[in-house]
């Protein structure tokens, strides 16, 4: 993260529950301060039933007191407006002042949010805002790779289906760092697929209808059925890295 703090104001650590950070408090009134906070409780921000990410869910939905403008097509970046009257990172959490802040939502390896606020006169969120940036590394996977961590983490949700060691490990390593942030930087013909993947990487599970250079199996066991898809020559591709992507929010 990146923005311009008044000079002269105080650095302090600050946190409450799962959200910590930082605050810059004016000396010659605390009530005066920009807030940067992360939070990692992801139950706020995703619907685990549709995979959908939701910046808005930061406060809780609905919270009174909360508007939010500006919020981005894929709900990653939003920004807002606190009037509630009460900020819970000030020493004394009842303001006299009006938040204007921005908020993110940070996909992988690990998902946060975070949101940076300035409470104080109109001219120091006039300040502030037009400089907060995110800075983020997206990893932009080829869409053989998107395929083979799909197939390898579907057998999971039918399994036991052990792939190979060492296709295992790659998958693991990297599926945490499969987000729709890559999607700007994935070739147009391949969009509609690397979507659906990247969705289903993300939750919840769902057998796609195809799946190039895969074949669909059917198994029938005591326990049950189960049907997964398999390299349709019984091998994986050889694993390439991502590409790491520098980008600014």
């Amino acid at each position: 993260m990146s923005f311009k703090v008044p000079s002269g104001w105080v650095k302090q650590k600050v946190g409450q529950g799962d959200a910590s950070g930082y605050a810059w408090v004016n000396p010659h009134d605390s009530n005066q301060q920009i807030d940067l906070i992360t939070s990692g409780n992801i139950g706020a921000i995703k619907n685990y039933t549709t995979g959908q990410w939701d910046v808005t869910g930061i406060f809780g939905h609905g919270t009174k007191g909360i508007s939010w403008i500006g919020v981005s097509s894929d709900k990653l970046t939003g920004s807002f407006i606190d009037t509630t009257g009460v900020n819970p990172y000030a020493k004394s959490e009842q303001t006299p002042y009006t938040g204007y802040g921005k908020a993110f939502i940070v996909q992988s390896p690990n998902p946060f949010s975070v949101f940076v606020v300035a409470w104080g006169l109109p001219l120091h969120a006039d300040t502030v805002l037009p400089t907060i940036h995110l800075h983020e590394t997206v990893y932009v996977f080829s869409q053989a790779m998107l395929e083979e961590i799909y197939a390898v983490k579907y057998f999971s949700s039918v399994g036991p289906i052990i792939p190979p060691q060492n296709v295992a490990n790659d998958v693991n390593k990297w599926a945490p760092y499969v987000s729709m942030s890559m999607m700007p930087y994935a070739p147009a013909s391949e969009q509609v697929l690397d979507k659906q993947l990247i969705q289903n990487i993300e939750g919840p599970m769902t057998l796609l209808k195809s799946l190039p250079g895969y074949t669909l199996h059917h198994d029938q066991l005591p326990s049950g059925s189960r049907t997964y898809w398999y390299p349709s020559n019984n091998k994986f591709p050889t694993w390439v890295d991502p590409r790491p992507q520098q980008i600014t929010k």
